[in-house]
């Protein structure tokens, strides 16, 4: 090459009298370009090129393939986006490359956890395969990445069918059955229901982190009917999940898997096996059947609206374990212990007559819970709670709520809302479920989920680190569930066989005062999660209570027509109110701490004396008053004709009317003072937002999930 180009450009007749100068140039230029050379030269001996990092994969969905099928398969992991190909030696596994690339993050990972790159391929499984692993290679210009899958008990494998999202519509799979499945969205919930052989140890296990997914799991077994029996976070150190459970009686059983952060995505697959892992309790050859976990729910179910505290059908109550299992006016023993033959109230259960058999008017108890009943009280009617005479719903354990609709089909009255501590949020109780809002733009933020079916109130610790949340479903069941500040579950307090109506915190944020649909208040101490009082005053549901500035008071408000003021230490009985003549919906002290306001049906709110249980001043709403709110010298009244009335506390003076459009029922209100802010919540699930400060509408929205 240097010959070539020398003869052609050093050509006397071509160069002519420029040749001189023409040829230093060239020579210079030939001397630098020798040293930079040689400089090039010494850098790299100094700095050798760096390898590429080679590629990995992190995770596979779903966790692998079914007997004599072809299953679609992703990997996600780092630096795949150049495969050319992917391979196996496994004998009876074959797969096919079909693409790569870039891809999406989830929310709330990286690409450390969740991988930014994917590979898509066919995986095919012969009809007999013996290996309980198959190695893929993943083929890249920058090296091979492995992945062990796991191939276990793949004989039984199958794929998860969505939807499955609650308990009303589980996934059916066969015992044993392991299912490769994916929590595909953020508070998504698979169950799968399963028939189990009674005496049979079984394991219920969820694998997922160890095979790279991001999933935390959460796996719960519940009986046929919903009640949880056994739940299981972390196994270990590990972030999967693992039950084991000697099945008491052959039937059908749920499992549910989820996120323990509920998050879910791409990146969230999971394996789930439900298989033999024992034998039965060599002792006796019957399985330990836990009073707790398992009689109880059935009896408050089913027992304890007609032999309860209040009415004891056969002078026989069955609220308590110490109650349930001693004699009623029949003089025989409720349930006799290693004796079904001599138990009163098992032979009501198996009666043959329906005017004899337990519970009445209503159908027989499934054979799977009669059989468990018998096989607990063979086993000697034992006792597992910390309490025998502690109330049975206050031992249950917290039950597993179903899921919230993805999408509401139809309105939602919207009976309880609160903002966060700094105003930025708006908390709307929805249907299993919290909802949050941006209080301005109307858009929904997050979902917080397991609630009861309908909420009733939300209310903020003193603190603004949690938040109480009284729910339940009308005539089955009710529960205050207190939760943190970014929506995790703290705690779960007041179990109760109806829905709670109203929960509030002290001023020392020490304890809470819950309003019960058995007629009671119960004050709980919020460090010890115990009872610490309970109230039995009114005559009907107790729809709402408040503490006075003091804390040294309670008020409530009653469906019974009155309300009335307790010592707060002692619960003794200090005024009760009554020229409502209607149903009292709410109530709240005036800032003086010696008088109370109160709203009902009655169209119009109250206030009154403690002393003399003697009215003051009374102003007409138009329309059935809600619950009221106090918000610094301010308080509130929702009413049902489209108001939002803003009182004065101290002067008791209107400030001003909010109105909502036409025949809009408001059935709840919040408010923020530094943010300027007022919202309330109609019967149609509409929200209105306006100004504190001048009542200029700022937005409505509709509070409620929709598609759109």
């Amino acid at each position: 090459m240097n010959r070539t180009v020398t003869s052609a450009c050093c050509s006397p007749s071509r160069l002519g009298p420029l040749q001189p100068r023409i040829v230093g140039v060239v020579l210079h230029g030939i001397l630098l370009g020798t040293l930079g050379f040689g400089m090039s030269l010494g850098r790299a001996e100094e700095e050798p090129p760096q390898t590429p990092e080679p590629p990995k994969v992190l995770m596979l969905t779903p966790l692998g393939g079914q007997l004599g099928q072809t299953t679609q398969v992703k990997a996600r992991g780092l630096r795949l986006e150049a495969t050319t190909d992917v391979k196996t030696s496994t004998e009876g596994v074959s797969v096919k490359f079909q693409s790569q690339g870039k891809v999406g993050l989830p929310q709330n990972l990286n690409a450390d956890q969740a991988g930014d790159t994917q590979v898509e391929f066919e995986l095919t499984l012969a009809d007999e395969v013996s290996a309980e692993t198959a190695q893929l290679v993943f083929v890249t210009p920058d090296g091979e990445a492995t992945y062990r899958l796991p191939l276990q008990n793949i004989h039984h494998t199958i794929l998860e069918v969505e939807p499955n999202p609650g308990f009303s519509q589980p996934q059916e799979i066969a015992f044993p059955q392991v299912v490769l499945g994916q929590i595909e969205r953020s508070q998504d919930v698979d169950v799968f229901a399963v028939e189990l052989p009674g005496g049979q140890t079984v394991q219920v296990k969820v694998e997922a982190a160890v095979h790279g997914s991001a999933i935390d799991s959460l796996v719960t077994l519940a009986d046929g009917h919903g009640t949880s029996l056994v739940v299981n976070d972390d196994d270990g150190e590990s972030r999967d999940s693992q039950i084991e459970f000697t099945v008491p009686v052959t039937g059908r059983y749920l499992v549910v898997v989820q996120d323990a952060s509920d998050l879910g995505g791409e990146a969230h697959p999971y394996r789930l096996s439900v298989v033999a892992a024992g034998h039965p309790d060599s002792s006796n050859g019957l399985p330990k059947i836990s009073f707790v976990g398992q009689i109880a729910p059935i009896l408050q179910r089913q027992c304890v609206a007609c032999h309860g505290p209040r009415k004891a059908e056969g002078g026989y109550r069955l609220d308590t374990y110490q109650h349930l299992v001693s004699e009623g006016d029949s003089g025989n023993d409720g349930f006799a212990a290693h004796s079904p033959d001599d138990s009163e109230s098992f032979r009501r259960i198996t009666a043959d007559d329906a005017g004899e058999r337990m519970p009445l008017d209503a159908e027989p108890l499934p054979a799977d819970q009669v059989a468990l009943i018998r096989t607990w009280i063979e086993q000697g009617s034992k006792f597992d709670g910390e309490d025998p005479d502690a109330p049975l719903i206050s031992q249950i354990p917290a039950v597993t709520h179903p899921e919230p609709p993805q999408h509401y089909a139809a309105p939602l009255p919207l009976t309880a809302m609160a903002f966060s501590p700094d105003g930025q949020q708006l908390l709307i109780g929805g249907y299993h479920e919290i909802t949050v809002w941006h209080p301005t733009e109307g858009r929904l933020l997050r979902r917080i989920g397991q609630v009861g079916q309908r909420t009733y109130q939300i209310t903020w610790h003193p603190s603004g680190d949690q938040f109480a949340v009284a729910c339940g479903t009308p005539g089955q069941f009710g529960e205050v569930r207190i939760f943190t500040r970014d929506g995790g579950l703290h705690q779960v307090l007041a179990v109760s066989p109806d829905v709670i109506h109203d929960v509030a915190y002290n001023p020392a944020g020490d304890q809470i005062a819950v309003a019960t649909s058995d007629g009671s208040i119960q004050v709980y101490d919020l460090e010890q999660g115990t009872l610490r009082l309970e109230i039995s005053s009114h005559l009907d549901w107790v729809l709402s209570v408040a503490w006075s500035p003091d804390g040294s008071k309670l008020a409530s408000g009653s469906r019974d027509k009155t309300a009335k003021v307790f010592d707060a230490d002692s619960g003794r009985l200090l005024a009760s109110y009554l020229r409502h003549n209607a149903a009292v919906r709410g109530v709240l002290f005036h800032p003086s701490g010696d008088e109370v306001y109160s709203s009902g049906e009655n169209h119009r709110w109250d206030r009154w004396k403690v002393s003399e249980a003697a009215w003051v001043k009374d102003m007409h709403l138009g329309g059935e008053g809600f619950k009221l709110l106090g918000i610094g010298s301010f308080f509130l009244v929702p009413s049902a004709n489209n108001r939002v009335h803003l009182m004065k506390a101290d002067e008791s003076e209107r400030v001003r009317e909010l109105r909502g459009p036409g025949d809009l029922r408001l059935l709840s209100v919040a408010a923020h003072e530094a943010t300027d802010r007022i919202a309330a919540g109609g019967h149609r699930g509409e929200v209105i937002v306006w100004e504190f400060s001048t009542g200029k509408k700022i937005v409505d929205f509709q509070g409620i999930p929709s598609s759109q």
